[in-house]
């Protein structure tokens, strides 16, 4: 009664709404607007039903466009199991907006798509789930909107068909990983709630589809795409406690199931065990959804112990024929399995009890369906025709007007004459004018380009070249007032490199840079300390009394057979490590360079990882803009390398890196410009299977990138997940300890985490501030 209660008050304030509007002339973007918002409440609500007669009531006052109207009508028959009239509402939205362009009406198109395709996918339709989505991905790319979930999801089922196909796996996974990595854009560029969910939503259905055509080892890898995307949901402040617990017992049955169809029983009972400690197993759905890893494991007691709160999950014995297939039926066959004949025979008879009536049913849906399709039909037919006629009058109509318009635009063109020669000797009165303005601007114009030529003459002419380094840079044209500048040469089996800003007055500032090139080309080789060479071109500076220059810098040395680097920092923001994880080299904060003439520099050191990318770069790209003022900051930087090294893996080069920080730029600000250089260490250590390290701060918002550092480590040397997890906390812990005896509360500092392994134990080795700790784990493998 309260259903059929708010469906009639839903309608009734519809109808009253439509009135209104006509009898006050309210304007049709707030009519629209005020539609919007009543189907918006119909389905927060879950009223389907009410849904599907308000969306034909909006649709009939002209409040709600067509397309706009079938979609919801779909979405409520979907919700309703109408499948048949979900799919006619669909195709018809399809239809009506196939060559829209238009914001709105293109995201009807690609989300009625999108539901269409689970319909046909559900039904086992791969032919035509296949046609259609390659018909909707290629016109949505063509519209550059394929950027929107819906566009992501149809990827997936394209995924999905061609498994079915038996297509080359990299085929198949080529459609997942677009999917995946459009998720991750989406993530880095919103963190909403609802990207996450997108996100985690599509890997599942990614999931399933692998366990389902029993491509385990595949499954195995997209699951832990799964967890990542669930721990970094999990750190979110306003994280649904529920909704993670769903997940992270939704992740391991799918485990369970996977590691099961592989052959290792043992870690699959040990995954589902943990399942159990989830709040979800112990509801109605959780306990029914147990059963998927419990039948392929035929562990039947348990699955009829579980199908046992069939009922409560149903909450009537009113069974749909989908009921008695998907559930009723199963239920019986475990309860034979399992030898509880009593339980199987009182199955039996209530799907015999109930099974006329459900077909019955289901016979009478059908019918329904088809009379409501029929009518919908006849009435696009006859719709069409009015409209084909209506098209014929407007042509004439037309024909009629463009005479019309022939004839005023000859009078338009005399009169655009006339003004135009009064605009051109306005125009000559104010060259005129201007005449020692422009002298002035140009002088400024040919000051700049001077700089930029000394800047170009100054630079490197090529990068040196070393079978244990790569190196990469990009150079930003200098300014009247700033240049930035790097420059790297090899003594002695040691890259020595440098990255520095020379900030002055006009054509003098290129002299700051040669000073510190001159001074760094021409170092004996005694002064190989990081330090020293700073002091060396510090004094030069001074002694050429240039009181309004100031050179920032950063000066380094990595010795190429032990990955060690020393270096040393002037005024310069410190350069940024990607290998296991993101961070900041320590770098302490000195003045720049030329401005105290005892000035003391320190050399610091730190051990780098093969395969570890160094990124120099000048701090003016922290203050580069785009269009609304939003700076590029150090964070922005930070979650493009973080996906840049997530993407690129073993891809991951110098010159990939700075192509996918040029692109990243141009995405933010086209007309952003950047210096960068980029080195890679790419030796390893003789005598160490497996090292890796990160620095990291000790801000509470580099946290996650400890799990993240333990997590890759872990899966490196092939730890189980148990051991993983035990490992990631125990680091963790670790960290903070070291953290809180490091640094007061309230002061900023570093820390810094290596790993080794011979084999046979991992150690890890925290520092910060002079405090120290080790922790060493013996090694059981997968």
């Amino acid at each position: 009664m309260n259903r059929i209660h708010h469906v009639i008050l839903t309608l009734s304030a519809a109808s009253l709404f439509a009135l209104t509007a006509c009898e006050s002339g309210q304007p049709k973007e707030e009519a629209h607007a005020r539609a919007i918002q009543l189907i918006g409440q119909a389905h927060e609500a879950r009223d389907y039903r009410g849904l599907m007669l308000l969306a034909d009531s909006l649709q009939k006052t002209g409040d709600l466009s067509e397309p706009e109207a079938y979609y919801w009508l779909g979405y409520a028959s979907e919700r309703t199991h109408q499948l048949r009239m979900a799919e006619f509402y669909w195709k018809t939205a399809i239809t009506q907006t196939g060559n829209a362009t238009s914001p709105g009406q293109v995201a009807i198109y690609a989300k009625s798509a999108s539901h269409l395709a689970s319909v046909l996918g559900v039904r086992g339709e791969y032919d035509a789930l296949m046609k259609m989505v390659d018909t909707t991905t290629r016109r949505l790319e063509e519209l550059n909107c394929d950027t929107m979930s819906d566009y992501t999801n149809l990827l997936i089922y394209a995924g999905c068909c061609k498994s079915r196909f038996d297509m080359p796996e990299e085929v198949v996974n080529e459609s997942f990983n677009r999917a995946y990595q459009k998720h991750l854009k989406n993530i880095e560029e919103h963190r909403s709630d609802e990207a996450y969910k997108n996100a985690i939503a599509g890997v599942v259905n990614i999931i399933f589809n692998y366990n389902e055509t029993q491509s385990y080892r595949q499954a195995i890898i997209w699951l832990d795409h799964y967890a990542e995307l669930i721990r970094q949901y999990e750190l979110r402040n306003d994280a649904d406690p529920s909704y993670v617990d769903r997940q992270w017992a939704r992740y391991d049955i799918y485990r369970a199931i996977a590691l099961d169809g592989l052959g290792k029983k043992g870690e699959a009972a040990e995954v589902y065990r943990h399942y159990l400690t989830t709040k979800y197993s112990g509801t109605p759905e959780g306990r029914v959804a147990a059963n998927d890893y419990l039948t392929a494991a035929e562990q039947w007691a348990e699955v009829a112990d579980n199908y046992g709160c069939l009922d409560a999950l149903l909450k009537t014995k009113d069974y749909s024929l989908e009921d008695i297939k998907d559930m009723v039926l199963r239920k019986y066959h475990a309860n034979m399995k399992t030898g509880r004949r009593d339980t199987a025979v009182a199955v039996s008879l209530d799907i015999c009890e109930v099974l006329d009536s459900a077909i019955s049913k289901a016979r009478r849906q059908d019918a329904k369906e088809m009379l409501v399709i029929r009518e919908k039909d006849q009435m696009l037919a006859e719709r069409e025709a009015a409209a084909v006629q209506q098209r014929t009058n407007r042509l004439l109509a037309t024909i009629a007007a463009l005479f019309a318009a022939f004839s005023a635009y000859t009078v338009y063109r005399r009169q655009k004459t006339r003004h135009l020669v009064k605009k051109y000797k306005d125009l000559k009165a104010t060259i005129s004018e201007d005449q020692d303005t422009r002298t002035s601007e140009d002088r400024s114009r040919l000051e700049q380009n001077i700089v930029r030529n000394l800047q170009a003459a100054l630079m490197p002419a090529a990068l040196p070249r070393h079978d244990n380094v790569g190196l990469f840079a990009t150079q930003k044209p200098a300014s009247g007032s700033d240049c930035e500048f790097y420059d790297s040469m090899i003594r002695d089996d040691r890259l020595l490199f440098l990255m520095g800003n020379a900030k002055g007055q006009g054509a003098a500032t290129p002299l700051g840079l040669s000073i510190t090139r001159e001074v760094f080309r021409s170092l004996p080789d005694g002064k190989t300390e990081p330090a020293e060479i700073l002091e060396t071109i510090n004094k030069a500076l001074v002694d050429r009394q240039m009181a309004d220059m100031t050179v920032s810098l950063f000066i380094g040395i990595l010795n190429l057979a032990s990955g060690r680097l020393h270096y040393a920092n002037a005024g310069h923001t410190a350069p940024m490590l990607v290998g296991s994880g993101i961070g900041l080299l320590p770098a302490d904060k000195t003045p720049a360079a030329g401005t105290q003439a005892h000035a003391v520099f320190r050399t610091q050191e730190s051990r780098i990882d093969p395969g570890t990318i160094i990124c120099l770069y000048a701090d003016s790209l922290m203050g580069i803009q785009n269009a609304t003022g939003e700076k590029y900051n150090e964070k922005r930087m930070m979650g493009e390398s973080l996906q840049a090294m997530k993407t690129l893996k073993e891809k991951l080069t110098p010159e990939a890196f700075v192509g996918w920080m040029q692109e990243a730029l141009a995405r933010f600000a086209p007309d952003g410009d950047f210096t960068m250089l980029v080195l890679q260490y790419r030796k390893r250590e003789a005598g160490m299977p497996y090292q890796r390290s990160i620095s990291l701060s000790n801000d509470p918002k580099d946290e996650p990138y400890i799990g993240y550092f333990a997590t890759e480590v872990c899966a490196a040397i092939h730890l189980d997940q148990t051991a993983s997890s035990e490992i990631e906390k125990a680091l963790k812990d670790m960290v903070a300890g070291v953290i809180r005896q490091a640094y007061p509360e309230g002061t900023r500092g570093d820390v810094h985490i290596e790993a080794q392994s011979d084999g046979t134990t991992l150690d890890f080795n925290v520092v910060a501030n002079g405090n120290e700790q080790k922790l060493t784990k013996n090694i059981t493998r997968q």
